[in-house]
């Protein structure tokens, strides 16, 4: 019977060292946290079973979908719950609350429902937390500003009412408060406004009131998108001071008075007041690399500036269904140079214009001068085409097309020829990324794709040629939309490391891309087939068969010499060796071998430790349908089913009911039909048929089933001394029992 276990724990301790697959931590997810995510699960609605293995295993070491965990004190803790766009619906629960290491809380793009749990304000280790793209309604909650670390809140595109919480006044480390696309009432809190906001995103909301002068308060300000709101009164004269703004939007914002002097604003690169009351002058000293001025629909007056020929970066001027009169100033065009993608757009409709001297402009530059007096003299002036009447805006940009000469890819398998590879036939199969940038601080992409691409690489840390624009696209907001493939670099396939990288680094807002393009959202992550590391890659169940009776047979034979020198050093045990059985019986002393410790094996733990008995402890983990819990994650991947069987036997081994505990010969049995489960297709049950007739000399047949009994290696396979000892001092053992020690596990009684 020692035979048996001493082959059992060299099979376990080798299959612990060898088969160690994905999680290296030793210990497993803190119980309390693993409760809550089943709730959270029980509430969503999963129909394309993305969060299946949620049912089993334990969520760190068995990389449940979407949760990231980090080691700290004697648990594992969930770090991140990133599940963007699995087409979720549901509602999120309270006891997300629960999660108290989480950093990360993204359920981003996809159809949740119900109000925001006021539990979240709990997590005091939230940094980012990201419900953009549901259907979430009612208030926010007053405790999210309870969370003293948070960097990021985006709430976006939700059914979301009610004021902006007084109470964001404690979130001291606050940079993006993304919460555009609700129905949020009321005026915005003052309480906001010593806070380090870098992005303050409020547009397509119902807030009211009058626009807060001490907005310019917020030092470290760069955008400000309050479009499509219910304001009123003027744009105060101290958003002047606003040093750092790079884009300011208030189009829509029933705003009247003048514009104030804005010369100040040394990095304002985007400035769109369209569409609401404004009065009086163009402003004319703008910052010198800014890209868009819209102040059209307004009731402006006097002429157009002179001075915008010095805006060398200037992409579109939007000035149309205004009260403008003079002369259109081609010094605006004349004294710049276009490079080949360089565009400029002057929209000028529906003003009083009168005159436009005769001057050539290049094909870059458009001009719009339908509704004007001076087009009453189109034919005269040689003007025609310019007074046709157009609709301007966003449009849509045509994605970047190349030539390719190369032999078709395999249509079925998705594979693509990169079209910016330098081995531009080889067949890849990319990821691709849903990308936007929610308030760029440009009206045309074109000039900015190389610059965008070199920067998204090197922060990426990507090769120039792995990034392809596939397309992009301008939406309403403006915000555009980007279908982004990243191609492998040096192979078919990126390997799973690679990829979890890249999905890491995009939906950690861990990429700081150029005040230009503003902030930027992740939309959707395909992942598809990949490589499998090699160092964590997943066994299949038959190739892990052939593996354990390999281990099992090379740890045989370990395993008898470590018991002839253990029996040797104590004294009290003796082996007999015969060519086709295995007996272990009674000597004079007894030493207890205790159940060969086998769960310390399983679980990492100790026999007693911190009040805890090991026996008591999985005894419970079973009954509560929790063993996976307590599994060591050095045991690396393993069948659940498997596994399940290994702790049952333990337990019943260590049953207070000698009546209850397995004879030796049912302990093989059921480890004998552990190995034919682990075997399922033809193939592998073939390779278990053939190795495991021999394993050190010794035949695995289970008793119970008519075979032949376990043999143990013959005496001659001990070599040295240790042959000569075992031949010379071998007795007959007889009766032996195996019974626990201080450690509060029972015996194995044999019967």
């Amino acid at each position: 019977m020692v035979g048996v276990f001493l082959i059992f724990y060299g099979a376990v301790l080798a299959m612990s060292c060898t088969c160690t697959l994905h999680v290296t931590q030793a210990t497993s997810t803190d119980p309390t946290e693993v409760y809550s995510l089943r709730i959270i699960k029980r509430n969503l609605i999963d129909p394309t079973g993305s969060l299946k293995n949620w049912d089993n295993g334990d969520p760190c070491t068995s990389n449940w979908t979407g949760v990231i965990c980090t080691q700290k004190n004697e648990y594992q803790h969930i770090k991140a719950l990133q599940l963007l766009n699995y087409n979720l619906s549901g509602n999120l629960a309270r006891e997300l609350g629960l999660l108290s290491h989480l950093e990360i809380m993204d359920f981003m793009w996809n159809a949740i429902s119900g109000t925001i749990p006021k539990e979240i304000g709990n997590i005091a280790s939230l940094k980012l937390l990201l419900l953009s793209g549901n259907k979430l309604f009612g208030s926010i909650p007053d405790e999210i500003g309870n969370l003293p670390i948070l960097n990021r809140l985006q709430i976006d595109e939700n059914n979301i009412s009610g004021p902006v919480p007084k109470s964001f006044a404690n979130l001291r480390k606050i940079k993006h408060l993304h919460m555009n696309n609700n129905s949020l009432s009321g005026p915005i809190p003052r309480e906001l406004f010593t806070l380090p906001i870098v992005h303050l995103l409020l547009d397509n909301n119902n807030l009211s009131g009058l626009l807060p002068p001490e907005l310019w308060l917020l030092s470290k300000l760069k955008i400000l998108q309050l479009d499509n709101n219910n304001f009123s009164g003027s744009i105060p004269a101290s958003y002047s001071n606003m040093t750092t703004l790079v884009k300011l939007s208030l189009r829509n914002c029933n705003l009247h008075g003048t514009i104030p002097d804005l010369s100040r604003m040394s990095q304002l690169g985007y400035l769109d007041l369209s569409w609401n009351m404004l009065n009086g002058p163009v402003p004319s000293n703008l910052a010198i690399n800014i890209t868009t001025i819209d102040l059209s629909h307004n009731f402006l007056n006097g002429t157009i500036p002179s001075t915008f020929n010095r805006l060398q970066k200037l992409q579109r001027v939007s000035l149309e269904n205004n009260q403008l009169v003079g002369s259109v100033p081609p010094s605006i065009w004349q004294n710049r140079t276009f490079n080949a993608n360089d565009t400029l757009i002057l929209d000028f409709q529906n003003n009083s214009l009168t005159d436009i001297p005769a001057s050539y402009h290049p094909l870059n530059v458009t001009v719009l001068l339908y509704g004007n007096p001076l087009c009453s003299n189109a034919n005269q002036l040689n003007i025609v085409p310019l007074c046709q009447p157009r609709i301007t805006g966003q449009a849509f940009e045509d994605p970047t097309t190349s030539e390719n000469s190369c032999p078709p890819c395999p249509v079925d398998q998705f594979y693509e020829h990169n079209p910016s590879s330098i081995r531009s036939c080889q067949c890849s199969l990319p990821l691709g990324v849903g990308y936007r940038l929610k308030s760029p601080g440009i009206s045309d992409f074109r000039p900015y794709l190389k610059d965008f691409e070199t920067r998204l690489t090197t922060l990426l840390k990507l090769f120039p040629y792995q990034l392809y624009i596939d397309s992009h696209t301008w939406e309403s907001g403006p915000r555009l939309h980007m279908h982004l493939k990243i191609f492998p670099s040096n192979s078919s396939l990126f390997n799973n490391s690679e990829v979890f990288r890249i999905a890491d680094t995009l939906a950690s807002w861990k990429i700081q891309l150029s005040d230009v393009y503003g902030p930027y959202e992740l939309l959707n992550f395909s992942r598809g087939p990949r490589e499998s590391d090699s160092s964590k890659a997943r066994l299949s169940k038959g190739a892990l068969a052939g593996m354990l009776l390999g281990v099992i047979a090379g740890a045989a034979s370990l395993s008898v010499m470590l018991t002839v020198i253990i029996m040797r050093k104590h004294h009290g045990y003796y082996f007999i060796s015969r060519k086709r059985s295995c007996e272990f019986i009674n000597s004079e002393k007894e030493l207890n071998l205790n159940w060969v410790v086998f769960l310390e094996l399983l679980t990492g733990m100790r026999p007693i430790s911190h009040g805890k008995n090991i026996v008591r402890e999985v005894r419970n983990a079973c009954q509560s349908g929790l063993m996976f819990t307590l599994v060591d994650n050095r045991m690396g991947f393993y069948p659940s089913e498997c596994m399940e069987k290994f702790g049952s036997l333990a337990i019943r081994c260590c049953s207070d009911e000698t009546d209850a505990r397995p004879s030796m010969s049912e302990v093989v049995a059921e480890l004998e039909r552990v190995l034919q489960m682990l075997s399922e297709d033809d193939s592998s049950q073939e390779a278990l048929a053939t190795d495991s007739k021999t394993v050190s000399g010794s035949s695995l047949s289970s008793e119970s089933s008519g075979a032949e009994p376990p043999v143990c290696s013959e005496t001659h396979s001990v070599t040295g001394s240790s042959q000569e000892a075992l031949a010379t001092d071998s007795k007959i053992v007889s009766g032996s029992s195996l019974s626990s020690e201080s450690s509060g596990a029972h015996s194995v009684t044999g019967r």
